[in-house]
């Protein structure tokens, strides 16, 4: 896997969205996303380089509840855990290079 689905997105809008920008494929529907992204798009959504425009607040709970099947994110998941969890313990933001990293090294 070397590239995104989805490389030239700039946000991940709601379910059944119709806007201009999904409809010319600046954004992408959270159902149509989940349905075909890969792993590449996660971290992208995890690294802020693709908006979170879901009604979900934090993308960590989007990912970490929305999406299944896609090869390695149960890797992910167990790094951002470990990540959210050292986080909270020290009382500073989640390193997503660190996530991101940590993931990397299994592809």
């Amino acid at each position: 896997m070397d590239q995104p689905y989805y490389p030239d997105i700039l946000a991940v809008d709601p379910d059944g969205c119709g806007c201009t920008e999904c409809l010319i494929g600046e954004y992408v529907p959270q159902n149509q996303w989940v349905q075909n992204a890969n792993l590449l798009d996660v971290l992208r959504l995890l690294r802020d380089e693709v908006r979170n425009n879901t009604y979900t607040p934090d993308t960590y709970e989007l990912v970490m509840s929305d999406l299944y099947g896609i090869d390695g994110i149960s890797d992910l998941r167990v790094a951002l855990s470990h990540e959210v969890s050292a986080a909270i313990a020290s009382d500073s933001p989640v390193d997503m290079d660190a996530v991101y990293n940590h993931v990397r090294n299994y592809y």
